[in-house]
């Protein structure tokens, strides 16, 4: 297993160097295109949840970004210490509106449901405090990189 940790702090405008790592890392490994802005799309969401509603937007907290990579899976483990996230432990996996009418669309669990339609696992859990939203993809033929030219 390889693995990389990031840190930033909880201000928006730094969850985009966060969106940049996470595609530049899976397109290293070979992940196609598509499957690349998904999972920065799921990530970035993920981090922009956690500022948000568990930090309320307040700045000088940090959200930590695990980044582990093994066969044919890359698992991310977005984790804070800021307010337990009801709508992360009671997830749904199905919204109900019209993709046709905009007004259909729902003020609240979208990001939620994106990343439960993308990612093949998502799990959220709090112990000691800190608070671990796991979400995992499955890619087959992963190509991780050889010891001696990492992509991190």
């Amino acid at each position: 297993m390889q693995k990389i940790e990031l840190s930033i702090e909880s201000r928006l405008n730094n969850v985009s160097l966060i969106g940049v790592t996470v595609n530049k890392i899976c397109s290293k490994i070979k992940i196609d295109h598509q499957t690349c802005c998904q999972i920065e799309l799921c990530v970035v969401e993920a981090v922009n949840q956690c500022i948000m509603h568990a930090y309320q937007n307040n700045p000088g907290k940090y959200v930590k970004i695990a980044i582990e990579l093994e066969k044919e899976n890359i698992c991310f483990k977005i984790c804070d210490t800021g307010r337990l996230m009801n709508s992360f432990k009671d997830m749904k996996s199905d919204l109900s509106f019209d993709p046709e009418k905009s007004s259909s669309l729902p003020e609240t669990d979208m990001g939620i449901y994106i990343i439960n339609n993308i990612m093949d696992t998502v799990s959220y859990k709090c112990i000691n405090g800190i608070n671990t939203l796991t979400m995992t993809k499955h890619v087959k033929d992963l190509q991780l990189p050889e010891h001696k030219n990492p992509p991190f």
